[in-house]
């Protein structure tokens, strides 16, 4: 770790354990406003990327085994379940989700129980996320946070814990945004299986990846301005800015669940 990251993130865990400066509840509310805005965009998409993923298993299923059930064809077939992939993707969005909600009961002081029930959803979810190339170096990297989460003793200690795992937090959601290609190509692939893909077509799902990318951007701004509030509380204009920009990220989740109609139509 570089030695300027590591001074700023000692003055961080100061400030989010004991008294150098006051908690930024504010930035804290933004963050978990912005996450679950991403999961509300995210959620169509994965929902759309889901049925696109099962679709072309059972294809494949049909062409190479038509008379025979393979249980390695289960997700492809079930109704209850997301493909594979899409379970990984949705997964992550939760643990960002998680974490932000972590975040704020910490800061807050929530009885233990919630908190408990946060970082067992954290856990729950990195195992998942793990399955997919796109998030398995992020996910495996929390996995030691959680860990140590669960053997805390106090709720200092798991305070200084929760924001120690910064970097790799940080790391998840670009793993996510660095997910707009593979899911791209899922949803063009799909169509160009269902019935050919003309060139608006490819272009309406480019608009799809885009704005997801865009979401994804947005909600790390969200991240970096909380980070940033721990070690130098935010005056009147940068509070502005972060509210700016969990608006902006509100439009972004809606402009994604727009395009993806779009291209789907």
């Amino acid at each position: 770790m570089p030695r300027h990251f590591s001074v700023h993130l000692f003055c961080v865990v100061c400030v989010f354990i004991g008294g150098c400066a006051v908690v930024p509840r504010e930035e804290g509310a933004s963050f978990v406003a912005a996450a679950q805005s991403t999961k509300s965009g995210t959620d169509a998409l994965f929902d759309q990327l889901s049925a696109a993923e099962k679709h072309q298993g059972t294809f494949r299923a049909k062409v190479r085994t038509p008379h025979e059930f393979y249980i390695s064809d289960t997700y492809s077939y079930a109704t209850t379940e997301d493909g594979s992939s899409t379970r990984s993707l949705r997964a992550g969005v939760s643990v960002i989700v998680d974490y932000a909600n972590l975040m704020q009961s910490l800061q807050d002081g929530t009885r233990a129980a919630a908190t408990q029930a946060y970082i067992q959803q954290i856990a729950a979810n990195l195992s998942v996320a793990a399955v997919v190339p796109e998030l398995n170096a992020a996910a495996l990297a929390l996995k030691p946070f959680v860990d140590h989460l669960l053997r805390a003793q106090s709720q200092m200690q798991a305070r200084s814990l929760v924001v120690n795992a910064a970097p790799d937090v940080e790391r998840l959601i670009i793993a996510l945004r660095n997910a707009a290609p593979a899911i791209y190509k899922n949803l063009v692939t799909d169509q160009a299986i269902s019935d050919g893909v003309k060139g608006t077509d490819y272009e309406g799902y480019k608009v799809v990846a885009a704005n997801y990318v865009v979401l994804l951007d947005k909600l790390l701004v969200s991240f970096k301005a909380l980070l940033a509030a721990y070690e130098k509380p935010s005056n009147a204009a940068v509070l502005r800015t972060i509210a700016e920009n969990t608006g902006e990220l509100t439009a972004d989740a809606k402009a994604l669940r727009s395009a993806l109609g779009r291209a789907q139509n």
